[in-house]
């Protein structure tokens, strides 16, 4: 088989959602690296990050970065090619591998699992995958609402108050069934965890799931002296999803991206 027949059963392997070969993701990983587009801290990019490091593919980031939170220019410039087929819906992150544009996170996400074998083995895993994605995503707006409310963003006072109510609402069992939470409490997440065994969130084997709940659970625990209590708490509360958490930060392709320059120290803009 020449490449580019290669190229072309790689496509409809990819578009019909099944597995490729080995040789299919050295063929694809052999191409130019693709470009990720987004702001130069770890936020909804960080779990598109994880998943390109352990599946081994060697991703690019403009250099120097193209936006940034405080500059106006930047966003405006973004915002005005909404719709476009640079920025689909005026936002980042945005992932080009040569072929296509893909905009949106969780797109982005879902499209490397299908193409590095990270979606489960079967439709029922597939399934709760996806499930788990949109409790993890709806983690991590709560998280950045709560950031970018200023209640923890760089260059700001922390805010305790703000601090001990997200706490409180997101983080406490007793605050599990509000209604308020709109399903976005860390309890869920564990209780998702435990039905699984523990280990995984679905299946046998680690799916872009785990990787995105470690993305989640990781900015709570990076260590800090603005906000000791957010890692106390949540060593306190949750020892499956902290165990987790170190189970695949101990994934040696994970380490690696973790100790490395490509990984952002500011978790937040």
């Amino acid at each position: 088989m020449d490449f580019d027949d290669l190229d072309d059963e790689i496509a409809a392997r990819v578009e019909a959602g099944e597995t490729l070969s080995a040789e299919m993701q050295q063929a694809a990983g052999a191409k130019e690296r693709p470009l990720l587009i987004y702001f130069p801290h770890r936020g909804r990019a960080e779990s598109i990050r994880l998943t390109l490091a352990y599946a081994g593919v060697d991703w690019k980031e403009p250099e120097p970065p193209v936006l940034s939170v405080t500059d106006g220019d930047s966003l405006r410039a973004m915002h005005n090619q909404g719709g476009t087929v640079e920025y689909p819906f005026g936002q980042v992150p945005i992932f080009d591998d040569g072929t296509f544009r893909l905009s949106q996170g969780d797109a982005i996400l879902r499209h490397l699992g299908r193409v590095h074998d990270l979606y489960g083995d079967t439709l029922e895993d597939k399934a709760m995958i996806d499930m788990a994605i949109s409790g993890c995503f709806d983690m991590q707006s709560a998280y950045d609402a709560f950031c970018y409310g200023h209640g923890f963003t760089p260059g700001t006072q922390i805010d305790y108050k703000k601090l001990s109510k997200y706490i409180e609402t997101r983080l406490e069992y007793s605050s599990a069934k509000d209604v308020k939470s709109g399903g976005a409490h860390f309890a869920f997440l564990d209780s998702f965890l435990a039905r699984n065994g523990g280990k995984f969130m679905a299946g046998k084997r680690l799916s872009i799931a785990d990787i995105l709940l470690f993305s989640v659970v990781h900015v709570h625990l990076l260590p800090t002296t603005k906000a000791p209590d957010l890692d106390h708490a949540m060593r306190k509360l949750y020892k499956g999803l902290c165990d987790h958490h170190d189970m695949i930060q101990d994934e040696p392709k994970i380490a690696d991206y973790l100790k490395s320059g490509k990984c952002y120290e500011k978790a937040n803009g």
